[in-house]
């Protein structure tokens, strides 16, 4: 290897392209005790297999892949990349423009923070175009541009798999940092490279490459997700959930089934997907069956929450993503939320607009929950967020199919626990107050899930709606104890709990059979408000 020699690499089918690009590189500053080198690969397969022609061919220990459109205005180019190297030996990669995490569709220009700079046309003006300021002198990415490559490493490229004009150079990324390599883009006071590519085909074969990145990289590159599904006598419903899962863009993924069912519809229907799909883990409890109709309110009660642990439990994934056995994922679900968490530090709740529909899956409209919080993707304050729900009494952020959470922001704790309680009607609003004074939320107002309302929902029973209220007043009061409402909002709180609340009053009333109704929990909570409300100084 000639560690004083820079090669340039071209795939060339058009000479009088590569030859202004030649022009450029013989005009370049040439430090002293160095030599250069051009290669140009005519007549390839693929951009793949001729880089690993060029490859083979020189002994420089620095290589720049550029395409042939590509043309080299910094004449101190060689220079400056082979400081850059020579500043951390771990750099393998440099290129003009890239993006600091590859998102989860495998498209770098849409991730969210990304830099460099060049001069390109691909709309018809040569103009430059420039990304994020470059702090230092270079920035570490993860992905880089393929109009130009510098390396100071030979590692294959992936002929065997990107046969074309396209990921070959995301890829090679990837390789280089599974080999333990940083990639990085160099600050540029003006961009170093002018791109004559013109207009850019981002259709057809770019998309079968894409699916073919995504194929092969995305258990390397992206975290698993565990999709847990709490099964009760719905096989109907939760076929179509699971379909909704297997169907996600989001390769990475593992389902937990654990199934509470009286009968075995569910599990048969289940084992005709474990044939097929290997991602998939079902546990049977059949040591606590239970139905609605022979036991009482709090015994299912009890019921549901372990399941929803247990399947907690079985998980592997460092991120969580519940799914109620009759609700459904839109195919991007997963994919879409995880590019915050790949993105920001900081999140530690992502939610969206849920849209609701029937039993049939026909649409339905909002309810005041539901309806959407904004018009575009927003990061919200956690701590905020979690007392204006408080406040409110309202689940803004959704049911369990809603809300991607990582696992360890759990802390150990069980779903549904929150300041040592647990919660087993609100089970989902205490892990996410939880998880909100941890850190920011986001919501997404795109559709990414459809919740389903029918004759079976729980939340229509006069116990489970007791039991809701009762729980709301010990979220607020927790909350209060922690210190997470302040002083002078914690009258309204309680005055607002006591004044949605009492509407159930109404109904007891009418109510013929008292007996299995949790009322003394109720009372208790209306004397304690009552009684705090007067007591609170404002």
């Amino acid at each position: 290897m000639n560690h004083k020699k820079v090669c340039f690499i071209s795939c060339v089918n058009d000479s009088e392209f590569y030859g202004e690009c030649l022009k450029y590189i013989n005009n370049l500053n040439i430090p002293k005790g160095f030599q250069i080198q051009t290669l140009a690969i005519k007549d390839a397969k693929s951009i793949a297999s001729a880089y690993n022609e060029a490859m083979k061919a020189s002994d420089a220990q620095y290589k720049v892949y550029l395409h042939q459109d590509v043309f080299i205005i910094n004449k101190n180019f060689i220079e400056d990349i082979i400081k850059i190297f020579n500043d951390d030996k771990k750099i393998g990669i440099i290129g003009m423009a890239g993006a600091k995490v590859i998102p989860t569709n495998a498209k770098w220009e849409e991730a969210f923070e990304r830099f460099g700079a060049v001069y390109e046309n691909h709309t018809g003006v040569m103009k430059p175009l420039k990304f994020n300021e470059v702090k230092g002198n270079y920035v570490e990415v993860k992905s880089v541009d393929g109009f130009l490559l510098a390396t100071n490493q030979d590692i294959q490229w992936r002929e065997d798999i990107f046969t074309g004009l396209h990921f070959y150079d995301l890829s090679q990324c990837v390789e280089y940092i599974l080999k333990g390599y940083k990639i990085v883009v160099p600050k540029q006071e003006s961009p170093w490279c002018m791109h004559d590519c013109g207009l850019v085909e981002t259709t057809g074969k770019y998309d079968i490459y894409r699916e073919a990145f995504l194929d092969e990289y995305s258990k390397k590159i992206f975290p698993l997700v565990s999709i847990l599904i709490p099964a009760y006598n719905k096989p109907k419903f939760l076929e179509i959930a699971l379909k909704s899962v297997l169907n996600q863009t989001y390769r990475n993924i593992e389902v937990i089934i654990c199934d509470d069912s009286t009968n075995d519809e569910v599990e048969n229907m289940i084992k005709r997907y474990m044939a097929r799909y290997t991602c998939i883990k079902y546990r049977r409890n059949s040591k606590e069956k239970v139905d609605n109709n022979e036991i009482e309110n709090s015994e299912r009660n009890n019921s549901v929450i372990k399941n929803f642990n247990r399947c907690l439990r079985l998980s592997c994934g460092q991120y969580i993503n519940y799914l109620i056995d009759d609700d459904v994922y839109r195919k991007d679900k997963i994919s879409v939320m995880m590019n915050y968490y790949i993105a920001f530090n900081d999140i530690t709740l992502v939610t969206s607009y849920r849209q609701l529909m029937d039993k049939d899956g026909n649409e339905l409209d909002d309810i005041l929950e539901t309806k959407k919080l904004n018009d575009s993707p927003t990061i919200l304050d956690g701590k905020i967020f979690r007392n204006f729900i408080l406040e409110n009494m309202l689940n803004l952020i959704g049911e369990p199919t809603c809300v991607l959470f990582k696992k360890k922001d759990l802390e150990g704790k069980m779903f549904g626990e929150f300041y040592g309680r647990i919660y087993y009607c609100n089970l989902d609003i205490a892990t996410w107050l939880g998880l909100l004074s941890k850190g920011k939320a986001v919501y997404i107002p795109d559709p990414l899930s459809k919740r389903r309302f029918h004759g079976e929902m729980r939340s229509e029973i006069l116990y489970v709606k007791i039991l809701g209220a009762t729980e709301w007043y010990n979220l607020i009061n927790s909350s209060i104890e922690l210190g997470y409402i302040a002083k002078k909002a914690e009258k309204n709180n309680m005055i607002n709990w006591i004044k949605k609340s009492q509407y159930l009053f109404d109904s007891i009333i009418e109510e013929k059979d008292l007996s299995k109704l949790p009322l003394k929990e109720l009372y208790e909570c209306f004397d304690n408000a009552i009684k705090s409300t007067l007591q609170i100084e404002i």
